[in-house]
């Protein structure tokens, strides 16, 4: 079951993405995303070399290994509210170039995860990280 809704999840991403990429303006640039095991074990984007440009990236080194044209959607999975953890785990993103957004949550249970604490590090995004998009599936 978990991987059906992974999979629903990067089908509604790739949507969000085609029509973020549309609506940048020229029409051309669209997102591709692949999730999880994007890198090799020296670092080398693997996804991108069949035409991927939206990578899922937890580390920060990463985020700096991704080549030109690839932008990153950063895993963050606290679900704490904006702790010190959670600015731990977010701030070394802010600002970079190659930064789309943050996936905060991957199924949240709401027995251990407050939706409040999802849209509290949401909102703190929104209002620190210029430009920067945030999802998680449910």
């Amino acid at each position: 079951m978990q991987s059906a809704v992974k999979r629903l999840f990067a089908s509604v991403l790739y949507v969000l993405c085609v029509i973020w990429g549309t609506a940048a303006g020229d029409g051309t640039t669209l997102l591709h995303y692949a999730s999880n095991g994007n890198f090799d074990r020296n670092g080398v984007y693997l996804p991108g070399k069949t035409g991927f440009n939206l990578a899922d990236v937890s580390r920060i080194e990463d985020l700096s290994s991704l080549p030109a044209g690839v932008k990153a959607l950063v895993w963050v999975g606290r679900c704490s509210g904006v702790d010190a953890a959670f600015l731990d785990a977010v701030w070394p993103y802010a600002g970079n170039p190659k930064l789309f957004g943050f996936y905060l949550m991957d199924d949240p249970d709401p027995t251990s995860c407050a939706a409040g604490n999802l849209k509290a590090e949401a909102d703190w995004i929104h209002a620190n990280v210029p430009g920067a998009v945030t999802s998680s599936s449910s």
